[in-house]
Protein backbone atom coordinates (compact mmCIF):
# COMPACT_ATOMS: atom_id res chain seq x y z
CA UNK A 1 0.00 0.00 0.00
CA UNK A 2 0.90 3.70 -0.45
CA UNK A 3 1.39 5.81 2.72
CA UNK A 4 2.55 9.50 2.73
CA UNK A 5 1.15 10.19 6.05
CA UNK A 6 3.14 12.78 7.64
CA UNK A 7 4.82 14.07 4.40
CA UNK A 8 4.80 17.60 3.74
CA UNK A 9 2.42 18.88 1.15
CA UNK A 10 5.20 19.95 -1.42
CA UNK A 11 7.81 16.95 -0.91
CA UNK A 12 8.37 14.48 -3.53
CA UNK A 13 8.31 11.64 -1.97
CA UNK A 14 6.33 8.36 -1.87
CA UNK A 15 6.64 5.38 1.05
CA UNK A 16 5.87 2.31 -0.35
CA UNK A 17 5.36 -0.59 2.75
CA UNK A 18 5.40 -4.08 1.07
CA UNK A 19 4.37 -7.05 3.97
CA UNK A 20 5.45 -10.29 2.91
CA UNK A 21 4.47 -13.67 4.77
CA UNK A 22 7.87 -13.80 6.64
CA UNK A 23 9.03 -10.45 6.71
CA UNK A 24 8.59 -6.67 6.13
CA UNK A 25 10.37 -3.87 4.75
CA UNK A 26 10.36 -0.08 3.67
CA UNK A 27 11.80 2.26 0.83
CA UNK A 28 11.59 5.65 0.60
CA UNK A 29 11.29 6.18 -3.08
CA UNK A 30 12.17 9.85 -4.87
CA UNK A 31 9.72 10.41 -7.03
CA UNK A 32 11.34 13.05 -9.39
CA UNK A 33 10.06 15.75 -12.18
CA UNK A 34 11.67 14.55 -15.20
CA UNK A 35 12.22 16.61 -18.59
CA UNK A 36 12.92 13.87 -21.68
CA UNK A 37 13.25 16.30 -25.08
CA UNK A 38 13.46 13.97 -28.09
CA UNK A 39 10.52 12.28 -26.30
CA UNK A 40 8.56 11.02 -29.64
CA UNK A 41 12.15 9.41 -30.99
CA UNK A 42 13.16 6.06 -30.67
CA UNK A 43 15.24 6.09 -27.84
CA UNK A 44 13.17 8.76 -26.21
CA UNK A 45 9.98 7.03 -26.00
CA UNK A 46 11.05 3.94 -24.27
CA UNK A 47 13.20 6.25 -22.04
CA UNK A 48 9.87 7.96 -21.28
CA UNK A 49 7.87 4.36 -20.45
CA UNK A 50 10.90 3.41 -18.41
CA UNK A 51 10.45 6.22 -16.19
CA UNK A 52 7.00 5.92 -16.08
CA UNK A 53 7.06 2.20 -14.98
CA UNK A 54 9.43 3.57 -12.13
CA UNK A 55 6.93 6.19 -10.72
CA UNK A 56 8.65 9.46 -11.81
CA UNK A 57 6.48 12.05 -13.65
CA UNK A 58 7.51 12.78 -17.23
CA UNK A 59 7.27 15.95 -19.27
CA UNK A 60 7.53 15.40 -22.61
CA UNK A 61 9.70 18.15 -24.78
CA UNK A 62 9.09 17.90 -28.38
CA UNK A 63 8.69 20.00 -31.64
CA UNK A 64 5.35 18.50 -32.30
CA UNK A 65 3.06 18.37 -29.25
CA UNK A 66 -0.12 17.26 -31.68
CA UNK A 67 1.52 14.51 -32.74
CA UNK A 68 3.18 14.04 -29.51
CA UNK A 69 -0.60 13.88 -27.59
CA UNK A 70 -1.36 11.19 -29.36
CA UNK A 71 1.21 8.69 -28.29
CA UNK A 72 1.60 9.95 -24.70
CA UNK A 73 -2.09 11.41 -24.58
CA UNK A 74 -1.83 11.60 -20.10
CA UNK A 75 1.51 13.40 -20.22
CA UNK A 76 2.30 16.48 -19.95
CA UNK A 77 3.83 18.06 -23.08
CA UNK A 78 6.72 21.76 -23.29
CA UNK A 79 6.91 22.25 -27.49
CA UNK A 80 10.39 23.06 -28.09
CA UNK A 81 12.32 23.41 -31.29
CA UNK A 82 15.89 22.59 -31.12
CA UNK A 83 16.60 24.33 -34.17
CA UNK A 84 15.99 27.83 -33.11
CA UNK A 85 15.76 27.61 -29.05
CA UNK A 86 19.84 28.60 -28.72
CA UNK A 87 19.09 31.05 -25.88
CA UNK A 88 19.63 30.07 -22.45
CA UNK A 89 16.36 32.48 -21.16
CA UNK A 90 13.86 30.26 -23.26
CA UNK A 91 14.48 27.32 -21.02
CA UNK A 92 14.18 28.69 -17.81
CA UNK A 93 10.64 29.23 -17.84
CA UNK A 94 10.06 25.71 -19.21
CA UNK A 95 12.52 24.40 -16.11
CA UNK A 96 10.03 25.42 -13.54
CA UNK A 97 9.77 22.49 -10.80
CA UNK A 98 11.85 19.91 -13.12
CA UNK A 99 14.24 17.71 -11.28
CA UNK A 100 16.31 16.53 -14.03
CA UNK A 101 16.93 16.50 -17.75
CA UNK A 102 17.09 13.31 -20.29
CA UNK A 103 18.03 15.23 -23.93
CA UNK A 104 17.70 12.53 -26.59
CA UNK A 105 17.15 14.73 -29.13
CA UNK A 106 19.76 14.38 -32.62
CA UNK A 107 19.94 13.74 -36.19
CA UNK A 108 22.61 12.41 -38.53
CA UNK A 109 22.21 14.41 -41.12
CA UNK A 110 20.63 17.51 -42.79
CA UNK A 111 21.19 19.65 -45.87
CA UNK A 112 21.86 22.88 -43.70
CA UNK A 113 24.68 22.15 -41.58
CA UNK A 114 23.31 24.96 -39.67
CA UNK A 115 20.46 23.04 -38.56
CA UNK A 116 22.65 19.76 -36.96
CA UNK A 117 24.67 22.66 -35.54
CA UNK A 118 21.89 23.83 -33.64
CA UNK A 119 20.32 20.88 -32.51
CA UNK A 120 23.96 19.22 -31.44
CA UNK A 121 25.21 21.78 -29.81
CA UNK A 122 23.83 25.34 -29.83
CA UNK A 123 20.37 24.39 -28.10
CA UNK A 124 21.33 21.57 -25.75
CA UNK A 125 24.13 24.60 -24.93
CA UNK A 126 21.70 27.07 -23.86
CA UNK A 127 19.39 23.95 -21.90
CA UNK A 128 22.66 23.31 -19.76
CA UNK A 129 23.21 26.61 -19.06
CA UNK A 130 19.87 27.06 -18.06
CA UNK A 131 19.97 23.29 -16.45
CA UNK A 132 23.19 24.22 -14.04
CA UNK A 133 22.11 27.86 -12.97
CA UNK A 134 18.55 26.00 -11.32
CA UNK A 135 21.10 23.00 -9.94
CA UNK A 136 18.94 20.53 -12.41
CA UNK A 137 20.49 17.30 -13.39
CA UNK A 138 21.82 16.48 -16.84
CA UNK A 139 21.66 13.53 -18.73
CA UNK A 140 23.15 13.68 -22.62
CA UNK A 141 22.59 11.29 -24.92
CA UNK A 142 25.57 11.68 -27.20
CA UNK A 143 27.27 8.73 -29.29
CA UNK A 144 30.18 6.39 -29.30
CA UNK A 145 32.74 7.04 -31.58
CA UNK A 146 31.92 10.58 -31.71
CA UNK A 147 35.89 11.38 -30.99
CA UNK A 148 39.08 13.37 -32.51
CA UNK A 149 39.57 12.62 -36.21
CA UNK A 150 35.93 11.63 -36.92
CA UNK A 151 35.30 14.12 -39.64
CA UNK A 152 31.70 14.85 -39.59
CA UNK A 153 30.19 17.53 -38.93
CA UNK A 154 27.36 15.11 -36.77
CA UNK A 155 30.68 13.79 -34.56
CA UNK A 156 32.43 17.32 -34.59
CA UNK A 157 28.89 18.75 -33.13
CA UNK A 158 28.63 16.29 -29.99
CA UNK A 159 32.28 16.39 -29.37
CA UNK A 160 31.96 19.79 -28.74
CA UNK A 161 28.98 19.93 -26.54
CA UNK A 162 30.73 16.91 -24.69
CA UNK A 163 33.96 19.16 -24.04
CA UNK A 164 31.34 22.50 -23.19
CA UNK A 165 29.59 19.82 -20.26
CA UNK A 166 32.83 18.77 -18.97
CA UNK A 167 33.58 22.60 -18.19
CA UNK A 168 30.42 23.11 -16.57
CA UNK A 169 29.78 23.50 -12.76
CA UNK A 170 26.42 21.28 -12.80
CA UNK A 171 25.76 17.90 -12.25
CA UNK A 172 25.51 16.12 -15.49
CA UNK A 173 26.74 12.76 -17.05
CA UNK A 174 27.30 12.02 -21.01
CA UNK A 175 25.92 8.69 -22.08
CA UNK A 176 27.57 7.12 -25.18
CA UNK A 177 25.86 4.23 -26.35
CA UNK A 178 27.20 1.92 -29.24
CA UNK A 179 24.77 0.58 -31.53
CA UNK A 180 20.89 0.62 -30.25
CA UNK A 181 19.01 -1.70 -31.17
CA UNK A 182 15.61 -3.21 -30.20
CA UNK A 183 11.86 -4.69 -31.46
CA UNK A 184 11.27 -1.22 -33.23
CA UNK A 185 14.07 -0.27 -35.34
CA UNK A 186 15.21 3.13 -36.40
CA UNK A 187 18.53 4.69 -38.04
CA UNK A 188 21.70 1.94 -38.48
CA UNK A 189 19.53 -0.82 -37.09
CA UNK A 190 16.86 -0.65 -40.00
CA UNK A 191 19.42 -0.35 -42.35
CA UNK A 192 21.55 -3.26 -41.50
CA UNK A 193 18.40 -4.97 -40.96
CA UNK A 194 17.56 -4.50 -44.29
CA UNK A 195 20.18 -5.19 -46.42
CA UNK A 196 20.07 -8.72 -44.34
CA UNK A 197 17.20 -8.54 -45.67
CA UNK A 198 18.09 -8.35 -49.27
CA UNK A 199 17.31 -11.33 -51.86
CA UNK A 200 20.38 -13.89 -52.40
CA UNK A 201 23.01 -11.27 -51.47
CA UNK A 202 24.12 -9.54 -48.32
CA UNK A 203 26.09 -6.01 -49.37
CA UNK A 204 28.71 -5.36 -47.25
CA UNK A 205 30.48 -2.02 -47.10
CA UNK A 206 34.17 -2.37 -46.65
CA UNK A 207 35.78 -5.58 -45.50
CA UNK A 208 33.05 -5.87 -43.01
CA UNK A 209 35.52 -6.04 -39.97
CA UNK A 210 34.40 -2.63 -38.34
CA UNK A 211 33.19 -3.81 -34.66
CA UNK A 212 30.07 -3.21 -33.10
CA UNK A 213 28.67 -3.53 -29.37
CA UNK A 214 25.34 -3.46 -29.63
CA UNK A 215 23.25 -2.65 -27.22
CA UNK A 216 19.18 -3.39 -26.51
CA UNK A 217 16.69 -0.27 -26.16
CA UNK A 218 15.55 -1.43 -22.72
CA UNK A 219 19.27 -1.75 -21.29
CA UNK A 220 19.67 1.84 -22.74
CA UNK A 221 16.59 3.32 -20.72
CA UNK A 222 17.42 1.50 -17.85
CA UNK A 223 20.58 2.90 -17.76
CA UNK A 224 18.87 6.57 -17.75
CA UNK A 225 16.98 5.60 -15.47
CA UNK A 226 19.37 4.48 -12.99
CA UNK A 227 21.61 7.26 -13.32
CA UNK A 228 18.77 10.00 -12.58
CA UNK A 229 18.06 8.60 -9.39
CA UNK A 230 21.74 7.87 -8.38
CA UNK A 231 23.32 10.94 -6.83
CA UNK A 232 26.40 9.57 -7.02
CA UNK A 233 27.08 9.43 -10.61
CA UNK A 234 27.87 12.74 -11.63
CA UNK A 235 30.44 14.12 -13.64
CA UNK A 236 31.37 11.38 -15.71
CA UNK A 237 31.03 10.03 -19.06
CA UNK A 238 30.06 6.59 -19.87
CA UNK A 239 30.30 4.39 -22.58
CA UNK A 240 27.00 2.22 -22.77
CA UNK A 241 27.85 -0.86 -24.75
CA UNK A 242 26.59 -4.62 -24.89
CA UNK A 243 28.85 -7.14 -23.23
CA UNK A 244 30.51 -8.75 -26.42
CA UNK A 245 31.43 -6.91 -29.95
CA UNK A 246 30.64 -7.91 -32.70
CA UNK A 247 32.01 -7.52 -36.46
CA UNK A 248 29.47 -6.03 -39.13
CA UNK A 249 29.35 -9.27 -41.34
CA UNK A 250 28.44 -11.01 -38.73
CA UNK A 251 25.79 -8.78 -37.16
CA UNK A 252 24.50 -8.93 -40.70
CA UNK A 253 24.56 -12.89 -40.68
CA UNK A 254 22.76 -12.60 -37.26
CA UNK A 255 19.96 -10.49 -38.08
CA UNK A 256 18.92 -12.37 -41.15
CA UNK A 257 18.85 -15.69 -39.52
CA UNK A 258 16.46 -13.64 -36.86
CA UNK A 259 14.33 -12.33 -39.73
CA UNK A 260 14.18 -16.11 -40.91
CA UNK A 261 15.68 -15.31 -44.07
CA UNK A 262 17.46 -18.39 -46.27
CA UNK A 263 21.09 -18.62 -46.82
CA UNK A 264 22.73 -15.35 -49.00
CA UNK A 265 25.59 -15.19 -50.27
CA UNK A 266 28.14 -12.25 -48.65
CA UNK A 267 29.27 -9.14 -51.55
CA UNK A 268 31.67 -6.99 -50.48
CA UNK A 269 31.80 -3.59 -51.51
CA UNK A 270 34.21 -1.25 -51.46
CA UNK A 271 34.12 1.83 -49.88
CA UNK A 272 34.58 4.31 -52.68
CA UNK A 273 31.93 3.01 -54.57
CA UNK A 274 29.29 3.99 -51.97
CA UNK A 275 30.50 7.41 -51.65
CA UNK A 276 28.58 8.89 -55.15
CA UNK A 277 25.67 6.96 -53.71
CA UNK A 278 26.40 9.10 -50.30
CA UNK A 279 26.76 12.48 -51.86
CA UNK A 280 23.75 11.44 -53.66
CA UNK A 281 21.61 10.75 -50.39
CA UNK A 282 22.52 13.84 -48.89
CA UNK A 283 19.85 15.62 -51.15
CA UNK A 284 17.41 12.99 -51.21
CA UNK A 285 16.87 12.44 -47.65
CA UNK A 286 15.78 9.50 -47.36
CA UNK A 287 18.17 7.30 -48.56
CA UNK A 288 19.85 5.57 -45.80
CA UNK A 289 23.26 6.52 -46.92
CA UNK A 290 24.59 9.47 -46.71
CA UNK A 291 28.37 11.23 -46.19
CA UNK A 292 27.86 11.32 -42.38
CA UNK A 293 26.97 7.51 -42.12
CA UNK A 294 29.43 6.68 -45.12
CA UNK A 295 31.88 8.04 -43.34
CA UNK A 296 31.39 6.32 -39.94
CA UNK A 297 30.98 3.42 -41.34
CA UNK A 298 34.99 3.45 -41.09
CA UNK A 299 35.12 3.50 -38.02
CA UNK A 300 34.61 0.54 -35.28
CA UNK A 301 32.30 1.06 -32.39
CA UNK A 302 33.60 -0.45 -29.28
CA UNK A 303 34.44 0.52 -26.08
CA UNK A 304 35.40 -1.31 -22.67
CA UNK A 305 31.71 -2.59 -21.05
CA UNK A 306 33.50 -3.40 -17.32
CA UNK A 307 33.11 0.23 -15.97
CA UNK A 308 29.55 0.73 -17.71
CA UNK A 309 28.64 -2.42 -15.92
CA UNK A 310 30.04 -1.79 -12.94
CA UNK A 311 28.75 1.99 -12.79
CA UNK A 312 25.05 1.24 -13.24
CA UNK A 313 25.54 -1.83 -11.42
CA UNK A 314 23.97 -4.45 -14.18
CA UNK A 315 24.89 -6.84 -17.01
CA UNK A 316 23.50 -6.19 -20.82
CA UNK A 317 21.80 -9.17 -22.07
CA UNK A 318 24.09 -9.87 -25.45
CA UNK A 319 22.09 -9.55 -28.93
CA UNK A 320 23.04 -13.30 -29.43
CA UNK A 321 20.42 -13.77 -25.89
CA UNK A 322 18.39 -10.95 -27.08
CA UNK A 323 17.58 -12.31 -30.64
CA UNK A 324 17.22 -15.75 -29.30
CA UNK A 325 14.64 -14.80 -26.70
CA UNK A 326 12.43 -12.09 -28.71
CA UNK A 327 11.65 -14.29 -32.52
CA UNK A 328 10.95 -11.93 -35.38
CA UNK A 329 7.17 -10.92 -36.54
CA UNK A 330 6.01 -10.61 -39.57
CA UNK A 331 6.20 -6.75 -38.69
CA UNK A 332 9.71 -6.95 -38.78
CA UNK A 333 10.12 -8.78 -42.02
CA UNK A 334 7.78 -6.56 -43.35
CA UNK A 335 9.84 -3.35 -42.54
CA UNK A 336 13.28 -5.06 -43.36
CA UNK A 337 11.89 -5.59 -46.84
CA UNK A 338 10.01 -2.21 -47.40
CA UNK A 339 13.01 -0.33 -46.05
CA UNK A 340 14.79 -0.11 -49.39
CA UNK A 341 11.80 -0.49 -51.65
CA UNK A 342 10.03 3.19 -49.72
CA UNK A 343 12.63 5.73 -51.04
CA UNK A 344 11.98 3.94 -54.58
CA UNK A 345 8.33 3.94 -54.65
CA UNK A 346 8.72 7.81 -53.55
CA UNK A 347 11.34 8.21 -56.19
CA UNK A 348 9.32 6.78 -59.25
CA UNK A 349 5.96 8.33 -57.96
CA UNK A 350 8.28 11.38 -57.84
CA UNK A 351 9.58 11.15 -61.49
CA UNK A 352 6.19 10.06 -62.59
CA UNK A 353 4.82 13.55 -61.66
CA UNK A 354 7.66 15.27 -63.29
CA UNK A 355 7.03 13.29 -66.64
CA UNK A 356 3.57 14.39 -66.56
CA UNK A 357 4.31 17.84 -66.22
CA UNK A 358 7.29 17.95 -68.75
CA UNK A 359 5.90 15.78 -71.82
CA UNK A 360 2.75 18.13 -72.59
CA UNK A 361 5.19 20.65 -72.91
CA UNK A 362 7.27 19.13 -75.36
CA UNK A 363 6.98 19.90 -79.25
CA UNK A 364 5.20 16.63 -80.82
CA UNK A 365 1.97 16.72 -77.99
CA UNK A 366 1.87 20.18 -77.12
CA UNK A 367 -1.30 20.54 -79.66
CA UNK A 368 -2.57 17.29 -78.44
CA UNK A 369 -3.43 19.00 -74.60
CA UNK A 370 -4.77 22.09 -76.45
CA UNK A 371 -6.96 19.56 -78.72
CA UNK A 372 -8.41 17.77 -75.30
CA UNK A 373 -8.94 20.73 -73.84
CA UNK A 374 -11.30 21.89 -76.66
CA UNK A 375 -13.09 18.76 -76.16
CA UNK A 376 -14.17 20.01 -72.90
CA UNK A 377 -14.73 23.22 -73.78
CA UNK A 378 -11.66 24.66 -72.26
CA UNK A 379 -10.21 27.02 -75.14
CA UNK A 380 -8.78 30.41 -75.77
CA UNK A 381 -7.14 31.93 -72.81
CA UNK A 382 -8.71 29.59 -70.24
CA UNK A 383 -7.37 26.89 -72.06
CA UNK A 384 -3.86 27.59 -72.55
CA UNK A 385 -3.89 28.44 -68.64
CA UNK A 386 -5.68 25.65 -67.33
CA UNK A 387 -2.66 23.55 -69.74
CA UNK A 388 -0.19 25.43 -68.19
CA UNK A 389 -1.43 25.62 -64.27
CA UNK A 390 -1.70 22.01 -64.63
CA UNK A 391 1.50 20.94 -66.26
CA UNK A 392 3.71 23.66 -63.31
CA UNK A 393 1.69 21.96 -60.36
CA UNK A 394 2.75 18.17 -61.81
CA UNK A 395 6.28 19.52 -61.69
CA UNK A 396 6.20 21.27 -58.64
CA UNK A 397 4.68 17.93 -56.98
CA UNK A 398 7.35 15.70 -58.61
CA UNK A 399 10.09 17.86 -57.45
CA UNK A 400 8.69 18.03 -53.67
CA UNK A 401 8.27 13.84 -54.13
CA UNK A 402 11.46 13.55 -54.92
CA UNK A 403 13.10 15.74 -52.17
CA UNK A 404 10.99 14.31 -49.41
CA UNK A 405 9.41 17.46 -48.32
CA UNK A 406 6.18 17.20 -46.70
CA UNK A 407 5.46 13.98 -48.01
CA UNK A 408 1.49 13.83 -46.58
CA UNK A 409 0.96 17.06 -47.97
CA UNK A 410 2.46 16.70 -51.09
CA UNK A 411 0.51 13.15 -51.16
CA UNK A 412 -2.37 14.53 -50.32
CA UNK A 413 -2.79 17.17 -52.98
CA UNK A 414 -1.77 14.49 -55.18
CA UNK A 415 -4.42 12.06 -54.38
CA UNK A 416 -7.30 15.22 -54.32
CA UNK A 417 -5.53 15.88 -58.26
CA UNK A 418 -5.88 12.72 -59.07
CA UNK A 419 -9.13 11.82 -58.05
CA UNK A 420 -10.58 15.06 -59.60
CA UNK A 421 -9.04 14.37 -63.22
CA UNK A 422 -10.64 10.87 -62.61
CA UNK A 423 -13.89 12.40 -62.12
CA UNK A 424 -14.05 15.07 -64.99
CA UNK A 425 -12.46 12.75 -67.58
CA UNK A 426 -14.91 9.96 -66.25
CA UNK A 427 -17.74 12.58 -66.44
CA UNK A 428 -16.93 14.93 -70.44
CA UNK A 429 -14.60 11.96 -71.48
CA UNK A 430 -15.92 7.89 -70.28
CA UNK A 431 -14.71 6.87 -73.54
CA UNK A 432 -11.23 7.56 -72.25
CA UNK A 433 -12.04 4.67 -70.00
CA UNK A 434 -11.54 2.52 -73.40
CA UNK A 435 -8.25 3.83 -74.24
CA UNK A 436 -5.89 0.86 -75.14
CA UNK A 437 -3.09 2.51 -72.98
CA UNK A 438 -5.18 2.93 -69.84
CA UNK A 439 -4.26 6.08 -69.65
CA UNK A 440 -7.25 6.50 -66.88
CA UNK A 441 -7.23 2.74 -65.27
CA UNK A 442 -3.56 3.57 -64.21
CA UNK A 443 -4.92 6.05 -61.93
CA UNK A 444 -6.34 3.24 -59.15
CA UNK A 445 -2.62 1.88 -58.98
CA UNK A 446 -1.25 5.47 -58.52
CA UNK A 447 -3.86 6.47 -55.97
CA UNK A 448 -2.89 3.29 -54.10
CA UNK A 449 0.79 3.35 -54.34
CA UNK A 450 0.45 7.22 -53.00
CA UNK A 451 -1.38 5.95 -50.55
CA UNK A 452 1.13 3.23 -49.46
CA UNK A 453 4.44 6.07 -49.76
CA UNK A 454 2.34 8.28 -47.29
CA UNK A 455 2.00 5.65 -44.65
CA UNK A 456 5.73 4.60 -45.14
CA UNK A 457 6.30 8.24 -44.37
CA UNK A 458 6.32 8.57 -40.93
CA UNK A 459 10.15 7.14 -40.06
CA UNK A 460 9.82 7.16 -36.33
Amino acid sequence: MFLNKGLGENDNWLLICYVGSEYSAFWKVLIMRILVTGAYGFIGAQVVATLRAAQHVVVCGVRDVFQAKKRFPDLEMIPCDFKQDTSSGIWLQRLKNIDAVVNCVGILHSRDPKIITAVHYQTPRALFEACASQNKKIIHISALGVDEGVDTLYAQTKLALEKYLKNLKGNWVVLRPSLVYGSGSFGGTSLFRALAALPFIIPIVGKGKQMFQPIHIRDVAKTIRIVVEEPAISRQTINVVGPEAVSLEKLLLLLRNWLGFGKAKILHIPLTLIKPIAYLGNWLQDIPINTTSYKMLSYSNIADPDFFMKTVGFKPHSIFQNLVENPSSTQDRWHARLYFLNPLLRISLGLLWIISGLIPLLAIPHQEGFTLLQKVSLSGIWGKFAFYTSTVIDLLLGIATLMNYKIKCVGSIQLCLILFYTIFISILLPEYWLDPFGSIVKNIPVLIATLIMMALSEAR
